[in-house]
């Protein structure tokens, strides 16, 4: 690596930064790891595109960004070594070479800044300064501090509308639609928030999502008196994944329609039609509570449940029980592997209420180092699992929401198994039940621990 820096004019330099494929190839090469493995491209497992194909479809993009990145680090810490005072920030100048990322592997950077001016104030025991004492009261404080937290704070869900909250709405005046638009009741005045306040929280639920509600109902982490349930049949839920994969790559989706058994897609304009059953979801397959278990107002008719139905084994369930244990713990190694740590099933659960002291994000105690490593990865998927026994309700947006297609909801469903079998429990169903776990009786029906082998 090379730095140089020249006058341009008075006040104003140029600096520069020369780098070598040995300043930036170890993190091109880290960065094009990144891309193998997030990239999501047909024909490829997620993490098993060739790295030959990965470097021919960002190569050159990444060598780009990593050789700039790597000059402009070298810059910042060239100017603290030299002990250089600039104003502003540093930026790129003008006067850039030509760039050939495809051929070249050296590349010189050119930055500019800003020097600040010299200022020798000649000051004597004649000058005088104005000192300013400041009283602080509580007004001023209070101020400064709801200044802050709405500046700095995060958005939570509340369950009913106050002064300050902040809504996302749709806005509609006929001629244009803006939907999740954010609007702060805070800039309203008083009349303007009149028709919001103190409204309570509005929720459509199928049956699956209806069972979450109860679930939060009987751990008392809602309140009923807070929330409008709006319950509705469902006929099933697609996967997206089982859709393109028999409409194979296309450049547009057009239109999906469904009616009962069948839905309708066209794309490119090109017209599908499927079962739905072919294409619904795991979980839709094996569902017999199609239809909202709680409710204030129910929308349209329930959705028919044959007489005896009862629900079916899911399939990677039944996958998983036909493997031995080493060939199953072989199946989580090499999935677990690909997971890229982003909590997106953490996110997506109704269940996961604990996220502000997460053992992925706690600091004290440190649960879970930052290591890419499988025994890591699933240490916190069994975590979860276990947090969710007995109350994961088999909704399956954990498997939904990831993007590397994990199915991680079977470490749910099989703990959501255990307690069945030894509770008689399904969760979700009945809101004035006590789940087995959150309650305690001196003898379980199906637990003999008093029970001597033999004896």
């Amino acid at each position: 690596m090379e730095i140089k820096r020249t006058q341009k004019e008075e006040q104003t330099s140029l600096i520069s930064v020369k780098v070598g494929e040995k300043d930036y190839g170890e993190a091109v090469e880290k960065s094009l790891r990144d891309y193998r493995r997030k990239a999501n491209i047909p024909g490829f497992r997620p993490g098993m595109v060739p790295m030959g194909i990965i470097k021919k479809m960002y190569g050159k993009g990444v060598v780009a960004e990593q050789s700039y990145r790597t000059a402009s680090n070298a810059v910042f810490e060239y100017l603290q070594k030299e002990n250089i005072d600039y104003l502003g920030d540093v930026i790129p100048a003008e006067e850039q070479g030509a760039f050939d990322f495809d051929n070249d592997t050296e590349f010189e950077h050119m930055f500019e800044i800003g020097e600040a001016p010299k200022i020798d104030l000649a000051l004597s025991a004649k000058d005088k300064v104005t000192y300013h004492r400041i009283k602080i009261d509580k007004q001023m404080h209070d101020n400064y501090r709801s200044n802050f937290l709405r500046r700095y704070g995060r958005l939570v869900d509340v369950e009913k509308v106050a002064d300050d909250e902040a809504l996302t709405v749709t806005l509609d005046n006929g001629e244009l639609r803006v939907e999740d638009a954010y609007v702060g009741l805070i800039s309203m005045n008083d009349e303007e928030r009149k028709p919001f306040k103190g409204k309570k929280v509005g929720i459509v639920v199928k049956g699956c999502d209806s069972r979450g509600v109860v679930e939060l109902l009987q751990e008392n982490l809602i309140n009923r008196e807070d929330v409008v349930v709006f319950g509705m049949g469902c006929n099933g839920t697609i996967d997206i994944n089982r859709v393109l994969a028999k409409i194979g790559d296309v450049t547009e989706v057009e239109s999906v329609t469904g009616s009962g058994a069948t839905l309708k897609v066209r794309a490119d304009g090109k017209d599908y039609e499927f079962a739905m059953q072919d294409v619904a979801q795991d979980k839709c397959r094996a569902c017999t509570v199609p239809n909202a278990v709680i409710h204030d107002h129910f929308a349209g008719s329930p959705t028919n449940i044959p007489d005896g139905a009862q629900p079916a084994m899911p399939a990677i369930m039944t996958f998983l029980d036909g493997l031995s244990l080493e060939d199953r713990m072989g199946f989580w190694r090499g999935h677990i592997d690909r997971c890229i740590r982003c909590y997106a099933c953490r996110n997506a659960c109704p269940m996961c209420v604990c996220r502000d002291n997460c053992v992925a994000d706690s600091r004290e105690p440190h649960w879970l180092t930052q290591e890419d490593s499988p025994t890591q990865k699933m240490f916190f998927q069994l975590i979860h699992a276990m947090h969710l026994a007995g109350r994961c309700t088999g909704c399956g947006e954990c498997n939904r929401a990831c993007p590397m297609g994990i199915p991680v909801g079977a470490l749910k469903l099989q703990m959501g198994r255990v307690v069945k079998k030894l509770f008689e429990y399904a969760p979700g169903m009945d809101v004035d039940a006590v789940p087995p776990l959150l309650g305690f009786q001196l003898e379980e029906k199906n637990i003999h621990e008093h029970h001597i082998e033999g004896a």
